[in-house]
């Protein structure tokens, strides 16, 4: 079973996702992909601010991009990027405001 919000598997028996109460189906639909051009709206080399980033987009919907984090070295100068569709850049800029990114 699976839920078709979140994506998660359980096991059988299990009906309704447990973190977000969708009721769950047997097969996760093909998702279809498509070409979306990304806009950069933040770059930060602070961990803590790019979760809470991740957080806020997520409970909000808006799909994202963020550049590669393995070998990342904290404290170093190199930047990550938070990229999202330009069609939802405004309103992902707006939306994470308040953590100076």
């Amino acid at each position: 079973m699976f839920c078709p919000k979140c994506q998660y598997e359980y096991v059988d028996g299990i009906n309704i996702c447990g973190d977000c109460g969708t009721e769950l189906v047997e097969e996760l639909p093909i998702e279809k992909f498509e070409y979306v051009e990304l806009t950069t709206i933040a770059e930060t080399n602070d961990l803590g601010l790019i979760a809470i980033a991740k957080s806020i987009l997520d409970s909000e919907g808006i799909k994202y991009y963020i550049n590669d984090m393995q070998g990342f070295i904290p404290g170093c100068n190199l930047f990550i990027q938070i990229k999202v569709p330009i069609s939802e850049a405004i309103n992902a800029k707006e939306l994470l405001k308040d953590i100076e990114l």
